[in-house]
């Protein structure tokens, strides 16, 4: 966008999208991403179901790799990276998925290697009633205060995208 201009110029374009998991994965898309490294939690039924519902309806999404083991996941994005120079996605769950890929973030950093790395969180809303929020135990039990703190000190950028209002903006940096 040009700077003082809410007028989108030709180099963005805008794809309608009715939940904030379609606009990730259209971000995805956007950014050249083959597959999806999924480690699938309670955090990632979100993005699951804007896969189905994709899949469902014939629109592109990158090819999902169902990755149990975190450490697995992420050391198939580096192979890939190192092999093509594109960087992929690692989507695992809440803070334990993200200990869980700790040797690997050390060998993509040490390496140079390009992956986006992508942890979900416990719902912020706290009304229980909100299907959206923390509706059980679990969802208190997965929080962590810091998640940030755990891989920090092993990639160029981090940040939490806490709602919907700037992934159009953020995504596309993390792939800077």
């Amino acid at each position: 966008m040009r700077k003082g201009s809410d007028k989108i110029t030709n180099r963005e374009k805008t794809i309608p999208v009715s939940e904030g998991a379609e606009a990730f994965l259209e971000l995805l898309n956007a950014n050249g991403v083959d597959y999806l490294f999924l480690n699938p939690g309670t955090d990632t039924i979100p993005v699951q179901e804007a896969i189905a519902k994709y899949k469902a309806l014939g629109r592109r999404i990158p090819e999902v790799i169902l990755c149990l083991d975190e450490s697995v996941g992420m050391n198939a994005a580096i192979g890939y990276f190192m092999i093509t120079g594109r960087p992929q996605v690692m989507l695992v769950h809440t803070d334990v998925g993200t200990q869980q890929a700790g040797a690997a973030l050390h060998s993509a950093q040490r390496g140079r290697i390009g992956v986006v790395f992508c942890a979900g969180r416990p719902p912020l809303d706290l009304d229980a009633d909100n299907p959206n929020g923390r509706s059980n135990f679990v969802n208190w039990v997965q929080d962590e205060f810091d998640q940030h703190g755990i891989m920090r000190g092993y990639v160029k950028w981090d940040y939490e995208l806490r709602t919907n209002q700037n992934i159009h903006r953020v995504l596309p940096r993390a792939f800077q």
